[in-house]
């Protein structure tokens, strides 16, 4: 599995660690949270592992990272802003 594969490499070289991943209704209770929709790719990565750690939002809580998360959203909503992403493998 792709998703599995880019956290196995992410983890190998130390960019992320990971928890359990996401339920389906914990997916959901975040997007209800936030006011989003995961798009299905990233909606499978949180749901085979949850990274965790200062430079990710905590989506299972919604506690830890939240100013990133609002941040974000704040950007994409209002700045024209929209992250093209790194290469995380």
């Amino acid at each position: 599995d792709e998703a599995a594969a880019l956290q196995a490499s992410m983890a190998a070289k130390g960019k992320a660690t990971f928890e359990p991943g996401l339920t389906d209704e914990e997916l959901e209770a975040a997007e209800q949270r936030f006011g989003i929709t995961f798009p299905p790719e990233l909606r499978t990565f949180l749901s085979v592992g949850l990274p965790v750690g200062p430079s990710f939002p905590n989506w299972r809580t919604g506690m830890a990272g939240n100013s990133f998360i609002e941040g974000v959203l704040f950007d994409v909503e209002c700045n024209d802003f929209w992250w093209e992403g790194s290469d995380l493998s």
